[in-house]
């Protein structure tokens, strides 16, 4: 009886630590480290050089990102080993995010971030 429940368990267990997160979760860690200021997540979200380039303008950066408001909708294109997510804000702007991956995990780079 206990391996009916346990056995699921560990398999679920096993599936959710698993894997690399998508494209648009990371983008919206990469946006929710920016908002807190968490130079630790941005890190892992980024490549060494998007990051490097935004941590010197984090505090003119943030409160862009306040006034855009929450992310409405995302939209991700998988090519290979390039991804695209473009960004609907609740105040309707749009933004588009690249990224590449990084020892098989997505991250985003500077090329087309932010437009």
């Amino acid at each position: 009886m206990l391996k009916r429940f346990v056995l699921p368990l560990l398999v679920l267990a096993f599936a959710i630590g698993c894997g690399s997160p998508s494209p648009s979760t990371v983008v919206k860690n990469f946006y929710i480290a920016i908002e807190k200021g968490d130079m630790e997540t941005l890190g892992k979200c980024a490549t060494p050089e998007a990051a490097g380039m935004i941590a010197p303008y984090l505090a003119k950066v943030q409160p862009m990102l306040k006034a855009k408001g929450k992310i409405k909708s995302m939209k991700e294109t998988i090519d290979n080993d390039t991804a695209t997510v473009e960004i609907t804000f609740e105040n309707g702007e749009t933004s588009t995010e690249n990224l590449v991956k990084v020892d098989g995990k997505w991250r985003v780079t500077t090329s087309g971030s932010g437009k």
